[in-house]
């Protein structure tokens, strides 16, 4: 007995043996609006497949198609007999062994299924039982044959499987394909556009009621219809198109849809008819094309005696164009552009479930037409949307691109409209498309939400591409910020002296802003803007401009037109893109980024391109001496940022503005502001950045005042952040605490809050007997200097000084009790042991000496100050004071040193060490290039060394000599008080509490050393290049800023990486263990371990002595959110294309899992050469990460065994599910139908149709990949039924990487 009938879950027809051409036998099944016709199959008698078997006789089967089997073997018994068995012996003689293994029946009832059309492959399943009976099963026979719908190929039928007396067969033929019967392709309404082959159904626009209408002369109301009749409006009776509602009369009817036509006027005017009442008139619709309009509404127009007129504007009449507009601009300057979503290959898909289990597929896509798909397609034409069908016959059009996308004004959404689809609901409309774009921070893709009456399909779709962006073109290299008005001016950056010399990929860059090259280019005399030099060969990569593009925040200029001839006629172009830093000038131009085509991209941080900014001193020094020095989290070229739930994004800086970048559009003085990430331009200023930092109840804080006007308050909005000492927190995150009436309240950690202890210069400590303790605890004894020989040194008339240390001198040619320095016999200040301390150096004062003159007596200063490393230790007279017969001895020692500071900075990957431009003789020399008689003396993380006849402040980094000051005490632009940082390119130090600065009486004199990265300047030298807000900046372009890899004792085997969402780092070393993680599969022991070898050199290797991996050639790498470890270069293995045998192991985070152990995967047991273990364990987690000495809850001996795997065939099942991620089981559960493991029952046939099966089946998923070709064929009946977990493989450039799915 046979059946047909429909399965839905697969990408398959599968019928069994169908029916005569005859009615007695029928052959096709209807669903829906699709026939599925398989007559033509019925022309042959019956059909042979031929099994071979490798250990006995071969086996024939017999089957037909529609009909019982004709003119067959005279054993196949029975008259409705569609399939039987036999047996070839030797001598090709056939014996009949199952006369009759499956049937069929003549009648068949007509299946429904109102969504088979739109079925993401649908299954029909005919199935012919009521065969012989089976002993080895205890049933009948069973046949099936699965057809395959292919517009390529016919491959007659393919034995699947055959067990336990059930035979399936699969068959590609164009039989299978569907054929639709709800085509209309003619109503009243549809006509053919005058200059495209599309057809115009105006019916698109028919309103599920009717549309509205007034006139003032006469005053009136209307209602009226397009294409159809007025329903449920103020006119009884059918077929209404216009009801007239005269003020003071009743209702009327005007016009009806009886003989209803459409024909074209000049300039592509559209008329549509409606015949007069028996007291009405005729009306005309007359329909202009309008690409813009998103809504239809009708106008009332004019009337006469005999004809009423209306119109409408709308994109339904425009002839459909593949290029539509897909830029739009906002009338508040924003800018949409929609290019992005565009799809040159491929379309967007929707893939809707319906209430009865079936799915559609829908094709879209945006700024052009769907394009057509491999297995699915949509009809042809300028489509914007589709029903995919197998082919172009059983696809449905959803509309035309006719119109162009709008913008509403009440939400900023974006509307894109296709219309003009194929009629349906028998042509009383046509099918068209709403897209609904929404500004979202991430993209969600499409989302079916509705289907209207009108036949209308509505999709909302959340992406970034629909928030609105700034968007304005500037000529003379000048452009205007069309939101906060600011103009921005590249003209600084043109050097008219030489190009800009760029480095990148091996090629040769010449760059000029502004104009055009001040060098030549070959091929263009005078008008390129770059040059690019590749071989020895000039090439122009863009001819010069002075339009400068604002877009949202980022300056761009776009070089175009170069030489011509790349990838075929592709002609040259170049890029810039340039970023705000506030400290950066930008003259060094610009750095390559990267080639994209035959254009090359470059990027340009500079000032230039920042809006107005405001800076405020980012230090605090406190009476106690106590400094705060909060620099570090002041950053030029970034910002701080917290997330909402409700999708705002908090922005913050410290101590300076905002830096106006994309994503960031914040007034410019706002030092906090929150941005609506589902409108990017959307930003209130919480605070404007006034003033600097201050302590309040002992806590430091920041205020940033002044911002936008508080809803529903008379105040504005300020923030208030605290700043909180952190030693471990070395990547501060923003908190937000609460907010109370129109104040909102962060929080930040960071060891750059943590105090230093120093002391106010005008209150010193002092200590007695040669020694004194400095605030942090540290005692500070130069008891060891005082000794019985005397110290002595020169002055500048070659005199000779003798000194002693906290004692009294030996000398008896300086008369005097307890003289503590003489010359010449002349007590220069009487000896003392009051050692006094402050930050950056200790000195002892001896006062009391001889008259000098006008009643002053004669006295040193002696300063101990902690030098560099290799300094000359002792007494240096630096300075004598012949006015106030002062003496300034400097004296170095490593007894004033309590710590140095760092001279090195470490970046997650690299370690900058400045430690070889420290200075131990001598010190740097520059000059003020506007006034060179301003000379800058400067060292390198360490205090100056002795400058002999400058008198500057003891323990200064940086000093400045200029005339005009006292005594020739030049002024201390600040001490080594802080560690350099890094910046983009290269690292900053920072040197502070300098002398007062005389602009600012409450703050104090700094200077910051910029170290830029240059490999071809050596150690370089440094430059002075400005003073801002009493701080001097220098800028020194040296080879030792540039990165150098710093290794970790495990260098080796991979252990760490980055872990963004956590802002730390994961760090594998816990799971290391010395013997390695003993692992049982099957009938061998594995061994693996991390962050160090396992046995010998390998990370991974087996009880039979093969490596699976060297520990040293491993990869540690996301993939999708998924942590993976790779060990590479294990034993030879043929099967693999790498050549060796490799390891993977898929790190899942589990908190009570505590360290947990490798478990091998079951997929292990069909792979040679490749290993695969599924770890679970908090290390992987962020609680994990921000745990503090946290104890597992769970560990294994180091004998014991990860994870056992049960090798009989019917655990594969529940081992897979429970040992693979979450993400393999939802994804395997979506993909486990029939159809799915008919592709891999179909991987293992051999047979030249078997593969192409195989090859359509894939292009059908879309699965590239690898089957498993040892399987017997009997086992191949065991994949058709279900399975709760699928890996697929991924084929790239090595069959050793495995991607779960």
């Amino acid at each position: 007995m046979a059946r047909l009938r429909l399965l839905s879950g697969t990408f398959f027809l599968a019928v069994v043996i169908s029916t005569t051409l005859s009615n007695e036998f029928p052959c096709t099944l209807v669903v829906e609006q699709r026939e599925y016709d398989l007559s033509s199959l019925a022309t042959v008698d019956h059909y042979q497949v031929k099994v071979i078997n490798a250990y006995g006789n071969d086996t024939v089967i017999y089957l037909s198609v529609c009909h019982p089997l004709r003119n067959a073997p005279s054993g196949c018994s029975g008259n409705y007999t569609a399939v039987c068995i036999g047996e070839v012996s030797s001598e090709n003689t056939t014996t009949i062994t199952v006369p009759n293994a499956g049937r069929v029946i003549q009648t068949l009832p007509t299946l429904t299924n109102n969504s088979l059309f739109r079925f993401h492959g649908q299954m029909v399943e005919y199935v012919m039982d009521g065969g012989n009976s089976c002993p080895e099963a205890g049933i009948g026979y069973r046949t099936s044959i699965n057809f395959i719908c292919s517009q390529e190929e016919e491959t007659g039928p393919v034995l699947m499987s055959f067990t336990r007396c059930q035979i399936q067969f699969g068959w590609m033929t164009q039989a299978a394909c569907p054929r639709r019967l709800d085509v209309v392709t003619d109503t009243p309404c549809s006509i053919q556009f005058p200059s495209s082959a599309h057809k115009l159904h105006l019916q698109t626009l028919r309103a599920e009621t009717f549309f509205s209408a007034s006139s003032v002369q006469p005053n009136a109301e209307y209602e009226i219809n397009i294409c159809g009749p007025v329903l449920n409006g103020s006119c009884n009776g059918k077929g209404v198109a216009l009801c007239h509602h005269p003020e003071g009369r009743n209702p009327e009817v005007m016009a009806t849809t009886q003989g209803m036509n459409v024909r074209w006027e000049e300039h592509e005017t559209l008329i549509l008819t409606y015949q007069a009442s028996e007291q009405g008139k005729n009306v005309e619709v007359m329909f202009r094309c309008d690409r813009g309009t998103a809504k239809t509404e009708v106008d009332y127009i004019s009337q006469n005696d005999t004809i009423m007129s209306f119109g409408v504007r709308t994109s339904a009449v425009c002839p459909p164009s593949p290029y539509p507009s897909c830029v739009l601009e906002g009338n508040d300057g924003s800018v949409y552009d929609l290019r992005p979503l565009h799809r040159a290959q491929g379309n967007w898909e929707v893939l809707q479930s319906t209430d009865d289990d079936q799915e559609i597929l829908y094709f879209l896509n945006i700024c052009g037409p769907v394009n057509p798909g491999r297995q699915y397609t949509c009809p042809s034409g300028v489509l914007g949307a589709c029903m995919a069908g197998v082919s172009e016959h059983s696809a449905y059009n959803l509309g035309l691109l006719n119109s162009e996308p709008t913008i509403n004004t009440k939400d900023h959404s974006i509307t894109v409209i296709y219309n003009g689809g194929e009629p349906c609901k028998g042509g009383q409309h046509s099918y068209s498309t709403r897209i609904n774009l929404i500004c979202s921070h991430n993209e969600h893709g499409p989302v079916l939400v509705k289907e209207t009456e009108t036949c209308e399909h509505v999709f909302d779709w959340l992406t970034p591409v629909a928030c609105p962006r700034h968007l304005k073109n500037g000529n003379d290299c000048q452009v205007k910020d069309p939101l906060y008005g600011n103009v921005y001016d590249l003209n600084p950056l043109r050097n008219i002296h030489k190009d800009y010399r760029v480095i990148g990929e091996g090629d040769e860059f010449f760059i000029n802003v502004c104009g055009p090259l001040v060098s030549s280019c070959e091929g263009q005399n005078g008008t390129s803007g770059v040059c690019q030099i590749t071989n020895g060969q000039q090439f122009s990569a863009g001819l010069y401009t002075t339009q400068v593009t604002f877009n949202d925040g980022t300056l761009i200029v776009e070089y175009t037109n170069g030489t011509s001839g790349c990838q075929g006629n592709v002609s040259r172009s170049s890029q810039i893109i340039f970023l705000c830093d506030h400290e950066i000038s930008g003259r060094d131009g610009p750095k390559y980024l990267r080639e994209s085509g035959c254009s090359n991209k470059f990027f340009w941080k500079t000032k230039f391109s920042c809006p107005s900014f405001h800076v405020v001193d980012c230090t605090l020094y406190t009476a106690d001496g106590t400094m705060y020095n909060l620099q570090e989290l002041s950053s030029s070229s970034s910002n701080l940022e917290y997330y909402t739930a409700d999708d705002k994004k908090f922005v913050l800086n410290v101590c300076r503005s905002v830096v106006h970048q994309k994503g960031s559009r914040c007034a410019y003085r706002a030092g906090a502001c929150i941005v609506d990430r589902t409108h990017h331009n959307d930003s209130v200023n919480i605070g404007e950045v006034q003033s600097g930092l201050y302590l309040e109840d002992g806590r430091l804080m920041i205020k940033y005042s002044g911002g936008d006007q508080c809803v529903g308050h008379e105040q504005l909005y300020q923030t208030v952040i605290e700043l909180k000492c952190d030693e471990d927190e070395t990547y501060p995150i923003p908190q937000l605490i609460g907010k109370e009436n129109c104040t909102y309240y962060f929080e930040i950690k960071s060891a750059a809050a943590c105090p230093i202890s120093m002391k106010n210069n005008s209150m010193p400590l002092v200590g007695k007997d040669c020694a004194v303790k400095s605030p942090s605890g540290y005692v500070f004894d130069l008891s060891s200097l005082k000794q019985k020989t005397d110290f002595e040194i020169k002055d500048s008339q070659n005199a000779t000084l003798t000194l002693n240390v906290c004692g009294a001198l030996n000398n008896p040619e300086c008369p005097g009790e307890g003289v503590g320095i003489c010359s010449n016999g002349v007590s220069a200040g009487q000896a003392n042991a009051n050692l006094y301390y402050l930050p950056e150096h200790l000195s002892l004062h001896y006062t009391g000496g001889e008259q000098c003159h006008s009643n002053i007596k004669r006295s040193t200063i002696i300063t101990f100050v902690c030098g560099a490393e290799n300094v000359t230790e002792g007494p240096v007279l630096v300075f004598d004071d012949n006015y106030f017969c002062m003496y300034f001895i400097t004296w170095y020692t490593e007894l004033a040193c309590e710590k140095r500071i760092p001279c090195f900075v470490d970046t997650w990957t690299h370690r900058i060490d400045l430690s070889p431009l420290i200075k131990s003789t001598d010190n740097y020399e520059t000059v003020n290039p506007e006034n060179p008689k301003e000379k800058f003396y400067l060292n390198v993380c360490r205090p100056l060394n002795p400058i002999v006849g400058l008198n500057c402040r003891p323990g200064s980094a940086v000093c400045l000599f200029k005339p005009g000051l006292h005594g020739n005490n030049p002024l201390s632009l600040g001490h080594p008080n802080t560690m350099p940082v890094s910046n983009n390119n290269g690292a900053n130090i920072m040197y502070t509490h300098g002398a007062k600065c005389t602009t600012e009486p409450d703050y104090n004199l700094s200077s910051m050393i910029h170290f830029i990265c240059d490999p071809s300047a050596g150690k370089g030298k440094p430059v002075f290049k400005m003073t801002h807000d009493c701080q001097y900046q220098f800028e020194w372009r040296t080879s030792v800023a540039c990165d150098i890899l710093f290794k970790e004792e495990d260098s080796g085997p991979q252990c760490q990486i980055r872990y963004d969402q956590a802002k730390a780092n994961i760090d594998l070393k816990p799971l290391y263990r010395p013997e390695g993680y003993h692992v049982q599969f099957g009938s061998k022991t594995f061994t693996v371990n991390v962050c160090g070898t396992a046995c010998n050199n390998s990370g991974s290797c087996s009880s039979d002595g093969n490596s699976y991996g060297l520990s040293n050639k491993s990869e540690l790498y996301w993939y999708h959110g998924q942590l993976i470890l790779k060990y590479f270069g294990g034993s030879q293995c043929v099967g693999s294309i790498s050549g060796h045998k490799t390891t993977t192991v898929y790190f899942e985070c589990e908190m009570s899992a505590g360290f947990g152990v490798p478990v091998p995967d079951d997929l292990m047991e069909s792979l040679e050469c490749q290993a695969i273990f599924n770890w679970k364990t908090n290390v992987t987690c962020i609680e994990g990460i921000y745990a503090t000495e946290d104890t597992p809850t769970s560990t294994s001996s180091s004998n014991s065994t990860a994870g056992q795997n049960i090798s009989s065939k019917d655990s594969l099942t529940d081992n897979t599910t429970t040992t693979h991620s979450s993400v393999t089981a939802v994804i395997g559960t979506i993909l486990v139908v029939c159809g799915l493991v008919l592709v891999v029952a179909l991987v293992l046939i051999k047979s030249r149709h078997g593969n192409r099966i195989v090859a359509a089946t894939r292009r059908l998923f879309g699965i590239h990949g690898y089957g498993h070709a040892r399987q017997s064929q009997i086992e191949n009946s065991t994949l058709l039924g279900e399975t709760n977990s699928i890996r697929i493989f991924r084929r790239d450039d090595s069959d050793d990487d495995m991607l779960r799915v």
